[in-house]
């Protein structure tokens, strides 16, 4: 019984570190379920270059990531967004 409350305490902990510091860790702030799609995103396209040598098409994307194309739309916004390192650079 002790095992089991520690291994879900542990999880507990570890997920509300994870999202102390993606809240707190970015100057723009990006909602974490739209950070978590951007991480999907990211994964599906260097599993497709890597395996096929080219990006992910947007409906393989749509697919693999289970969002629809407007949501789509909206998170290469957001990753737009998130490219911007300093407010000085041209």
């Amino acid at each position: 019984m002790n095992n089991v409350f520690i291994t879900y305490a542990y999880s507990w902990i570890k997920q509300a570190v994870s999202i102390y510091i993606q809240n707190c860790g970015q100057q723009v702030s990006v909602p974490i379920y739209m950070q978590q799609r951007i991480y999907r995103y990211n994964r599906c396209n260097g599993y497709y270059l890597s395996k096929y040598n080219r990006e992910a098409t947007d409906s393989e994307l749509c697919y693999y990531i289970e969002i629809n194309p407007m949501q789509l739309d909206s998170l290469k916004k957001y990753m737009g967004v998130l490219r911007v390192t300093s407010l000085d650079s041209p």
